[in-house]
């Protein structure tokens, strides 16, 4: 089963991330959410890199798109996951 990061900037409750979680934990896949204070980045990328993500994936409005395209460069680059972004 696949590995899934759920990654966000903002430190609330995304219903959107609770219901992917579970349906992709129903079907048998490790979801964890991780948190970006962007103050370390680097920190955030370690701990994706523990985890061994399969699917790195980003919820953005628009002020965290610069945000997540940078994160999900260095993702790519670093991890070779692939990366999701989608949102409303």
């Amino acid at each position: 089963m696949a590995k899934v990061a759920l990654c966000q900037d903002m430190l609330v409750e995304y219903a959107g991330y609770m219901s992917i979680s579970a349906v992709l934990k129903k079907h048998g896949h490790h979801v964890e959410v991780f948190f970006d204070d962007q103050r370390r980045t680097d920190r955030l990328l370690d701990e994706l890199a523990a985890f061994e993500p399969d699917v790195v994936c980003f919820s953005l409005l628009t002020p965290s798109v610069p945000w997540g395209r940078a994160l999900a460069r260095r993702v790519r680059a670093e991890l070779g996951a692939l990366t999701i972004a989608g949102n409303v």
